[in-house]
């Protein structure tokens, strides 16, 4: 016998059960730890796409149309008494045109406005006038297309102030 050739006694069931493979139980058990490890890791992997283009997207989106929003409300308004417009001299320094300004009087009626102006205009008027018969149903439901429920809180604080100020002035008259 060679030297190199021995094996130790408890080496040698060693060598052969690594020479048999592995059991079933041992490759039930395999399987089933690869199986939590994938699911955790697909887990992690869903949360974090889940939460990475498509809150980037509604952020986008928000933006924008709260720039929108902002560009209407810095808008001059016609008072719905006589039909004057207030703010036009802001509105002109800001880079406001003459003709959609001498335009705003009948908004309905002419192109010069996007939807979303014409959105928050129907909006604004509708909670000036303060009509309790009327259904405004369909002008929230236009409104909505356009802006978020956040915007449309904004907008309606912003007409609700503006509306308190006019009755402040009609009444101090």
């Amino acid at each position: 016998m060679r030297p190199d050739s021995f094996v130790f006694p408890e080496r040698a069931s060693s060598t052969r059960r690594a020479e048999r493979g592995t059991s079933l139980i041992e490759l039930v058990l395999a399987i089933a730890i690869i199986a939590v490890a994938m699911t955790g890791t697909m887990m992690i992997v869903d949360t974090t796409s889940r939460h990475s283009a498509e809150p980037m997207l509604e952020r986008q989106a928000i933006a924008l149309a709260d720039a929108t929003l902002e560009e209407v409300l810095a808008r001059p308004y016609t008072d719905p008494d006589d039909g004057s417009v207030c703010g036009t001299a802001e509105a002109r320094r800001d880079g406001e045109s003459n003709e959609r300004l001498d335009r705003l009087i009948v908004w309905r009626f002419v192109d010069d406005f996007t939807d979303e102006e014409k959105a928050a205009l129907a909006w604004t008027e509708a909670l000036t006038e303060l009509d309790q018969s009327k259904d405004l149903s369909d002008i929230r439901s236009t409104l909505k297309r356009h802006f978020s429920d956040q915007q449309i809180g904004a907008l309606t604080g912003l007409v609700a102030q503006i509306n308190l100020w006019n009755r402040i002035q009609r009444s101090a008259c």
